[in-house]
């Protein structure tokens, strides 16, 4: 009985992860649209200032009460991720999308699982097999095939070193954000064996990324009198990138890790790029070739290798 259990949530976890990265594929165009009509600062607090109150509401309603006592540790971890994985990752990935094509950051981002199983065995002495390895190689280079081939300085070019060639200022911080979603993934893994609640995770590290934000929309963002001025596309894409890439996405994430595990949730972000592109076809019609949709699935076949890895060796061991 608990066995079907644990396998019912585990298919949740799954079906909630691709959502969320298709959530997050989202994400590079409308964030693009943003800072373009205003400046990182204000994005980036607008967006969890808006998604914190959203989670306090949430979380309020599910315990009757907000601040429930707990071990100072247990703040201090909430803190590091808000830190981190919310304040660090949010205002380095707005900038580099200021500086540079989504697709360019989008590329850079699916570094993020390989750097992820590489923290996890030095952080949490996590073991990965050969095998999984090769499956995580795999998933990688579809995501740079497609992405060179979605781009259109790369000319057609299966694999487009151009992309990263003369590294930028805002291929730099598209690395750095990656780098955060990586000990962001970290944290997570460390939260949930602390006995705290996905819930509870993405609610207080919003809200403490939230209060950090502030300080630099305070500091460097627009004037507050100005935001009413924007129009009508600009909320519905704050409402977008607040609620469902944030509050829901997050909270979909953090699920993910606890049911699924940190190594097959991390190589599922290789499916981001992916999902930027079609949406891009879709709502910016954009074309897509014979290329992509093969890329496309040598994507999905490193994610199916990985995961069978992953779940050989927890059955073997």
């Amino acid at each position: 009985m608990e066995e079907n259990q644990g396998s019912k949530l585990k298919l949740k976890a799954y079906i909630k992860l691709v959502s969320v990265i298709l959530l997050w594929g989202g994400v590079y165009h409308v964030a693009k649209y943003l800072v373009s009509d205003t400046d990182i600062w204000t994005v980036a607090f607008i967006r969890f200032f808006s998604a914190a109150i959203v989670l306090l509401c949430i979380y309020y309603k599910r315990h009757r009460r907000i601040l429930i006592v707990r071990p100072r540790n247990h703040w201090l971890m909430l803190f590091w991720i808000g830190l981190i994985g919310v304040f660090g990752y949010t205002t380095l990935f707005f900038a580099a999308e200021s500086l540079i094509p989504a697709n360019n950051v989008a590329i850079l981002y699916a570094f993020t699982p390989c750097i992820t199983v590489l923290l996890s065995r030095f952080f949490l002495k996590q073991r990965i097999s050969t095998l999984a390895y090769v499956g995580i190689i795999i998933a990688l280079l579809g995501t740079i095939v497609v992405i060179s081939l979605s781009e259109s300085s790369c000319n057609g070019k299966i694999i487009c070193t151009g992309l990263v060639k003369n590294l930028s200022l805002g291929q730099i911080l598209a690395v750095l954000a990656a780098i955060c979603m990586c000990l962001y993934n970290i944290l997570n893994k460390k939260a949930v064996a602390m006995n705290l609640d996905p819930m509870t995770i993405t609610t207080f590290s919003s809200v403490f990324g939230a209060i950090l934000l502030f300080f630099t929309f305070w500091a460097f963002g627009a004037p507050a009198h100005t935001l009413l001025h924007k129009g009508f596309a600009f909320w519905i894409a704050m409402f977008y990138t607040s609620i469902f890439a944030t509050v829901i996405s997050y909270k979909w994430y953090s699920e993910a890790i606890r049911y699924i595990g940190i190594g097959q949730t991390a190589v599922f972000l290789n499916g981001v790029p992916l999902s930027t592109v079609l949406i891009g076809v879709v709502l910016l019609g954009q074309s897509v070739s014979l290329g992509v949709i093969i890329a496309a699935i040598v994507i999905i076949s490193g994610v199916l290798i990985t995961n069978y890895a992953v779940n050989k060796q927890k059955t073997i061991s």
